[in-house]
C-alpha cells in the first residue's frame, strides 16, 4: 500500500524523572482529503479542537530552552532536506558570488578589471568606465624598481630609444617575460593571486582607437596597486557598474566621486569599506598640490640667487619667462589645494545617506588631514610669492 498525505508538526510534554518536563516536537500525519485544520483524530471522533488530546498537549507545550533547541534542530533538518531536494526558498538561498580582478593598494580597491576594460572607482580624476574601449589587453604584476634599474642600464648602454620607463616596460613585455615580471600575465581572475605580491604593482598595456593621425593608439597604464582576485556578492559588483554609470563629465572629479560613492551607500554595499571615500581622495589631492607647489617654490628660491647681469636681453627674457611660469604653476597648485581641502570638509553628500561610525571617522580624519596640508601649502605659497617679488625686483619680468 502506498500512503499519500501531508504532515504537520506539534509538540507534546514529556515528564522526565530528574529534569522536569520538556516539550518534544510531534509530527502528525494527515490522510488525503483532510486538512491541517481537520486532523485525522478529529475526523474519526468528531471531537472539537479544544477537546482533542493532541490539542491539549499542544496548549501545555513547554517553552524551555531544551524544547526550543529541538525545534531549531528540526527546522535545520527541514532546511537541509529542502536544499538537497532543490526546492529551497529563494529568499533563504545564499547570494550569487562573482570573482573579478581588482587593483589593490593596501586594503583599498582602485579599479575593477574585465575582459574588455576596467571600471575606475573614486580617483583624483574621478571614476571612469573604460569597458568596451580597449583591445589587445595585457596585464602583469611587475617589480617596478627592478624594471627601472634595467631601464637605466639600457639607457646608458643605448640599448633602448625609450625616454620613459612605462614604454620601456611595454617593449620588454612584448619581447618576452623579464625576471621582474616572472609571475606571468594575469589573463583572468583565476590567474590573479589572492594576495598582493610583495613589491609588485600592476601594469597593463592595450590598444585603443587613435584620436589623431599622430596617435598610434597604443597605451600603457601603471596602477598604484597590485592585481589580485576577489570574490564578492554579484549584487555588489553590479552596484559598482551602476555607480560608474552616474558619472557626468560636465561635473568635477569630486562631484563624480560623491555620486559614485553615494550609490554604494544607497545600495548598502559592503564594498564601502574597500573603496576610498571622496574625502580621502580630496586629502590625497591636497597633498599632491602641496608637492607641486613645493617644487615651484624651490625653483623660485634658486632663481633669486641667479646673476643675469651678463645675459643678453633675449637670454634674460628666457629666464624671466621660466620664473613666471613657475610662479603661475605655484598659484595654480595653491588654488587646487584650497579647493581639495574645501571639498574634503564638505559633508552634504553624507547627510543624504546612512553613514556608519567607521565611515564618519574616516571622513573626518581625511578632512582634518586635508586642512593641515592646506595650512602647510599656504606657508609655502607665501614664500614663493616673496621670492618671486624679489626676483622681479632685480630682473623684471
Amino acid at each position: 500500500m502506498i500512503w499519500q498525505g501531508v504532515s504537520t508538526y506539534g509538540s507534546a510534554v514529556i515528564n522526565l524523572p530528574e529534569n522536569g518536563s520538556c516539550a518534544l516536537p510531534i509530527r502528525t500525519f494527515i490522510p488525503p482529503g483532510k486538512t491541517p485544520e481537520q486532523p485525522a483524530s478529529q475526523a474519526r471522533t468528531g471531537r472539537s479542537p479544544t477537546g482533542a488530546p493532541l490539542a491539549a498537549l499542544q496548549r501545555q507545550a513547554d517553552t524551555s530552552p531544551g524544547a526550543r533547541s529541538l525545534a531549531v534542530l528540526q527546522q535545520r533538518a527541514d532546511h537541509v532536506a529542502q536544499r538537497e531536494g532543490g526546492d529551497e526558498d529563494e529568499e533563504n538561498a545564499a547570494p550569487a558570488q562573482e570573482t573579478v580582478i581588482v587593483s589593490m593598494d593596501g586594503d583599498k580597491i582602485g579599479s575593477i578589471y574585465f575582459g574588455d576594460g576596467r571600471i575606475r572607482t573614486t580617483h583624483g580624476k574621478g571614476p571612469e568606465d573604460d569597458r568596451g574601449k580597449q583591445r589587445n589587453i595585457h596585464r602583469f604584476n611587475i617589480d617596478r624598481e627592478a624594471a627601472a634599474k634595467d631601464f637605466k642600464r639600457d639607457r646608458k648602454a643605448k640599448k633602448t630609444p625609450r625616454k620613459k620607463l612605462n614604454w620601456y616596460i611595454r617593449d620588454r613585455l612584448e619581447a618576452g617575460t623579464p625576471d621582474w615580471a616572472r609571475d606571468g600575465e594575469v589573463t583572468d581572475p583565476a590567474s590573479a593571486p589572492a594576495d598582493a605580491p610583495d613589491g609588485r604593482k600592476l601594469l597593463e598595456y592595450y590598444d585603443v582607437d587613435p584620436v589623431s593621425e599622430q596617435d598610434t593608439g597604443r597605451r600603457v597604464h601603471p596602477s598604484r596597486g597590485a592585481a589580485v582576485q576577489i570574490t564578492r556578492p554579484a549584487a555588489d559588483i553590479q552596484t559598482l557598474k551602476d555607480a560608474v554609470a552616474l558619472v557626468d563629465e560636465s561635473l568635477s572629479a569630486s562631484a563624480n566621486n560623491r555620486a559614485f560613492f553615494g550609490k554604494i551607500l544607497a545600495d548598502g554595499s559592503a564594498m564601502k569599506s574597500e573603496i576610498r571615500m571622496p574625502e580621502e581622495v580630496d586629502a590625497e589631492m591636497t597633498e599632491k598640490a602641496l608637492k607641486s607647489l613645493t617644487r615651484c617654490a624651490e625653483a623660485l628660491a634658486e632663481a633669486v640667487g641667479w646673476d643675469l647681469s651678463k645675459k643678453s636681453t633675449d637670454g634674460r627674457k628666457t629666464y624671466t619667462d621660466y620664473v613666471k611660469k613657475c610662479a603661475d604653476a605655484g598659484r595654480d597648485a595653491m588654488r587646487a589645494a584650497r579647493e581639495a581641502a574645501k571639498m574634503a570638509r564638505d559633508v552634504s553628500y553624507r547627510a543624504a545617506h546612512v553613514v556608519d561610525v567607521k565611515l564618519e571617522i574616516r571622513a573626518k580624519n581625511a578632512a582634518a588631514k586635508a586642512s593641515d596640508t592646506e595650512k602647510a601649502a599656504e606657508a609655502v605659497h607665501a614664500t614663493l610669492l616673496s621670492d618671486f617679488a624679489k626676483f622681479r625686483g632685480k630682473w623684471g619680468g
